[in-house]
């Protein structure tokens, strides 16, 4: 069984992991606030990004990943992998990339919605 975590618009996926439940941890609920009353889904905006970005450079530091290691851009079929079987550090040096592909759907589209379960 997996944990999907969706992030959309509009019910358009943007981007689509598998048991990625650290990379869901980077991110605040709170601060772009929930879709609906009762549910998790909730919305991603700029500054969620911001406190995610912070979080990461955390993790990133604890486990010893320099700025110059990280990957730059989404290898292919990382969205496809089950984190699960996945090596924690490849993990962490692709989130600034996903990171990144959010922010810039979010500067061209405005605000995601992020729901999992």
């Amino acid at each position: 069984m997996s944990f999907d975590i969706l992030f959309c618009r509009n019910q358009e996926d943007v981007l689509d992991l598998k048991n990625h439940t650290d990379f869901l941890a980077l991110f605040d609920a709170d601060i772009g606030g929930r879709v609906y009353d009762g549910y998790d889904d909730f919305y991603v905006t700029d500054q969620t990004l911001a406190i995610a970005d912070a979080r990461l450079a955390v993790a990133l530091t604890s486990a010893g990943i320099g700025s110059h290691e990280v990957q730059s851009e989404i290898p292919n079929g990382f969205c496809d992998i089950d984190a699960r079987t996945a090596h924690w550090s490849y993990l962490l040096r692709c989130y600034p990339a996903l990171l990144e592909m959010l922010r810039e759907n979010i500067r061209d589209h405005g605000p995601l919605v992020c729901a999992y379960g």
